[in-house]
């Protein structure tokens, strides 16, 4: 046999041992006990796949801190759970720069950044321009602050309310949220209640009626109590009271 023939000899052996070579698998950020990323930092090429695999009994995902189109993120992942991939959604639309992100779940202990290199071409973003470049980023902690309530309840007579009349509360936040007004009879006894929303911080004056059932019991010198709930945008929820004696 030739040379040229005992070659060629050896790359068909070649190839029918060894096969075809396997496909590259998409980078990967993992989630690991307790609570954390294995590989908080990692580097991309522009159009490459991102996944997010899962390895932990919580749930997770990955978020950017960025805002956008998916979820409301510049990417974003599901939130999985242990033994579950999912593909990070946005990342394959990311030019050079240096992105930050974060679990949402645990938002605390669990970020981390995605670099993307000048190699590759992104993908191009339904229905805009060019992918936008990392940017100042917005803190990813969560809102759990409580608003601070405001209620105050003008003096009232017992006959103006036994007649139909209003009492004047005025209520307020110091932050946007929905109020809910309420007026209780000693004992408990619910007699009557308003809502109201405030787009800012602000007050708002309400007319609340007692319950017409409940009007014959109003005396001079009965008290009431009345209160509001604040929650705002985020859930969270406080209250405050004022007590009231008629005349």
């Amino acid at each position: 046999m030739s040379r040229r023939g005992s070659l060629l000899a050896l790359v068909v052996a070649g190839a029918v041992l060894g096969g075809p070579p396997a496909a590259l698998a998409d980078e990967e950020i993992v989630a690991a006990t307790p609570n954390r990323y294995t590989n908080p930092d990692v580097t991309i090429d522009q159009g490459e796949p991102l996944t997010l695999r899962n390895t932990d009994f919580a749930m997770h995902d990955v978020a950017s801190t960025q805002p956008g189109d998916v979820k409301g993120r510049l990417f974003a992942s599901d939130v999985i759970g242990g033994g579950e991939t999912s593909f990070v959604e946005g990342s394959q639309y990311l030019t050079t720069g240096t992105y930050d992100f974060f679990c949402t779940v645990h938002p605390n202990s669990m970020t981390g950044t995605i670099t993307v290199t000048a190699a590759g071409t992104p993908k191009p973003r339904p229905g805009a321009g060019p992918a936008p470049g990392p940017g100042p980023a917005p803190s990813p902690e969560p809102d759990t602050e409580a608003p601070e309530p405001t209620i105050r309840v003008a003096a009232a007579r017992a006959r103006t309310l036994r007649r139909g009349g209003a009492l004047r509360v005025t209520v307020g936040s110091n932050e946007a949220s929905k109020l809910r007004v309420t007026v209780t009879l000693p004992r408990g006894v619910p007699a009557g209640g308003a809502r109201a929303e405030l787009d800012t911080a602000g007050t708002r004056r309400l007319d609340v009626k007692v319950k017409r059932r409940l009007r014959r019991k109003l005396r001079p010198g009965t008290r009431l109590v009345v209160g509001v709930e604040a929650r705002d945008a985020a859930g969270n929820v406080a209250g405050a009271i004022r007590r009231l004696k008629l005349r």
